[in-house]
This record gives C-alpha cells, structure tokens and sequence, in this order.
C-alpha cells in the first residue's frame, strides 16, 4: 500500500491577439499565470492466487490553483485562469488463471470540474474539462497453444468510454456519445518465435465514435468533426530479428 502527496507546476505564459476579426484581448486577458497543481493519492498494489493475478488500484484527489482553461474559439482559442479539481480511481487486474490463457480488465473513473469559466461578460458557469471522459474500462484476454510445431493464439479485447466534451466550454454541439469499440485477432508464431502471421478485425461492431472536434459556429455555422476508423480488417507478417 502506499500513499503520497505531489506539487507540480505548469509555467505561465502570453495568448495572442486574434487576426480572425475576433473582439481584441484586453492586456488583463493576455498574460496567464502558472498553473499549481497539488496531488493527493493512495494506493494498493497486490499479488496473490501464488502469483497468478495482481491487482494494482489507486484513489487520488487533484487541487488546481489557476488550472489553465484552454477555450476554442473563432479559428484559435485563448487561456484562462481558473481553480479545479477531480477526484477519482483508477484500477487494473491482471491474471493468468491456467497456462496459456492471459485477461486483463481496467477501469479508470473521475468526476472532473473547472470553476467560473466565463461564457460571456458577467456569466461564469462550473464546466467539465475537455477530452475527459468520466468513465472508461477496457479489457483483453488472450490465448496460446502448441501447434503445427508453433504457436496458435486467439485474442479479444475492447475499450469503452463514457460521453465527453471536446470544448471546455460544455455546449451540447461539443459533445460525443459514449461507444465501445472491439477487436478480434488470430495469430500463428514459427517455433523460433521468429515468424509471425496475423489475422484480425478491428473495431468488430463498427462503432461510430468522435475523436476530435473544433466548434467553428461563430465562422461558418458548422463543427468540424474527426471520428475514428469503422470496421475494417486485415492481416499482417512480421519476423523478429533475435
């Protein structure tokens, strides 16, 4: 078990004055500062079943002073200062539970807020970070066998992850629906572990699922919007030089 208690900064700095016919910076809006965060967390690593499965988890508490709040706006965005903070947990189980068969399992949760970010003059609203889904869980299991003088191997895995805004700024047009997203793949390995031929699917239920996006309605009406690869599949040769 363990526990600790971290300070870390992140330096200050200077946003640009926009060319885009964006209202001008005022000199109160153009230096930010430092950013101060201090960390508080415990934790439990663990081995057991004689060394078959380890289970490592953690609980941890994040204090922002003068988080830098980064909003998208027009075609750049600008910084802000504003005070944060999370708490949340992350854990991992990995475990071997008869030879040749590998699972792991993960799960990381937090519940996120950024303070008084202002939305326009005199309205100032509690937001959610970008890019921060509050859930996620992922898994994989894998096994491998003696064969035609080789290594024969099936494995499956996913990943899901909760809805998350990709503006700080939280409007419903910045949002992405949560998805999970699978992967199959079959595989052989020569008895030199020197050759290896692969077969897989990826993203097996053809999930549609945002990646990145930027809020371009002050421009065009429009969100620009990438999302991640459908279904697609294929094989792969590989040899390891030992």
């Amino acid at each position: 078990v363990y526990f600790g208690v971290n300070r870390g900064v992140k330096a200050g700095s200077y946003n640009g004055q926009l060319q885009d016919g964006s209202p001008r910076l005022s000199p109160d809006e153009i230096k930010y500062k430092e950013e101060v965060l201090t960390n508080y967390e415990g934790g439990v690593k663990w081995t057991f079943f004689e060394g078959m499965a380890r289970l490592n988890g953690s609980v941890y508490y994040y204090d922002y002073n003068d988080y830098q709040a980064f909003v998208f706006a027009q075609s750049s965005g600008t910084v802000s200062n504003n005070d944060g903070n999370t708490i949340g947990t992350e854990w991992e189980l990995i475990a071997q539970p008869m030879e040749g068969l590998d699972v792991m399992l993960s799960m990381a949760w937090f519940d996120a807020e950024v303070k008084d970010l202002e939305l326009a003059p005199t309205l100032l609203v509690d937001v959610e970070p970008s890019f921060a889904p509050p859930l996620q869980q992922a898994g994989l299991a894998r096994y491998e066998w003696p064969a035609f003088s080789g290594k024969l191997a099936v494995q499956g895995d996913f990943h899901y992850s909760d809805r998350f805004y990709y503006n700080i700024r939280n409007f419903d047009s910045q949002k992405y629906d949560d998805y999970v997203v699978g992967n199959l793949r079959v595989s052989y390995t020569t008895e030199d572990d020197r050759w290896t031929l692969a077969g897989f699917v990826n993203n097996v239920g053809n999930a549609k699922y945002g990646v990145m996006g930027f809020d371009l309605a002050t421009l065009c009406g429009c969100n620009e919007d990438y999302y991640g690869k459908p279904r697609w599949f294929g094989v792969s040769l590989s040899y390891s030089y030992q």
